[in-house]
């Protein structure tokens, strides 16, 4: 499936929309209280926001990480976003 992020319905299971993202999306991070899913990218070193209250993922928020950005956590509500870089050991925080 490459370089993109996929939406699936489950019942039944299809998909349902699909978001190119340049750069091997890897880590996924939720935050249900502003509808952001927080995806990283690997190969460009960079933390993408994408609003998914809609019916198909829109880009909100494009940040550079640490190297090998491969884990990313959100602070729900506080536009806390947390990325970690596989390659130093480095803790990013990112605030919107």
């Amino acid at each position: 499936m490459g370089d993109a992020v996929v939406v699936y319905d489950v019942d039944p299971l299809e998909e349902v929309a699909r978001l190119p993202l340049d750069g091997s999306p890897y880590g996924l991070a939720a935050d249900s209280r502003s509808d952001t899913v927080w995806v990283t990218l690997t190969g460009r070193n960079e933390v993408v926001g994408l609003d998914v209250s809609g019916e198909t993922p829109e880009e909100i928020d494009r940040y550079p990480t640490v190297r090998q950005p491969d884990t990313v956590a959100v602070s729900p509500g506080a536009d806390v976003v947390w990325v970690t870089g596989r390659s130093d050991g480095v803790v990013q925080r990112v605030e919107r």
